[in-house]
């Protein structure tokens, strides 16, 4: 009743639009696709403190990183998510940190100084 297994899917944007946070408690992860995509969608994202993790995301600013494994820790960013002006603020941060850091343009312009070198 409360989990559906959809399949499948080519475009994950109506299920991040059906969804109010996005949460990544993953153990190993070198950096996520997933969490890109759902921060290019406006969500607070909450990841383990994982890979690239601190590079997606500024603790309490756009999102949250968690000790990965620590349950505790995990809840309490999910109950701190709860709150709407906190998941509104995370989520219109996550988007102008996605767009400005991991857009292609953004990720071209990157490769370019690092080849100019």
């Amino acid at each position: 009743e409360v989990v559906d297994f959809v399949g499948r899917m080519t475009d994950v944007r109506p299920c991040l639009a059906a969804i109010d946070a996005f949460v990544l408690p993953s153990l190993t992860e070198t950096f996520s696709n997933a969490a890109l995509e759902a921060m290019a969608a406006g969500l607070p994202v909450i990841l383990s403190d994982i890979g690239g993790a601190s590079e997606m995301i500024v603790d309490g600013e756009c999102g949250a990183l968690f000790p990965p494994g620590n349950v505790g820790a995990l809840a309490a960013a999910i109950r701190r998510v709860s709150d709407p002006s906190i998941r509104l603020a995370w989520g219109a941060a996550t988007q102008a940190r996605v767009a400005a850091r991991f857009s292609i343009e953004a990720m071209l312009q990157a490769y370019e100084e690092v080849l100019r070198c």
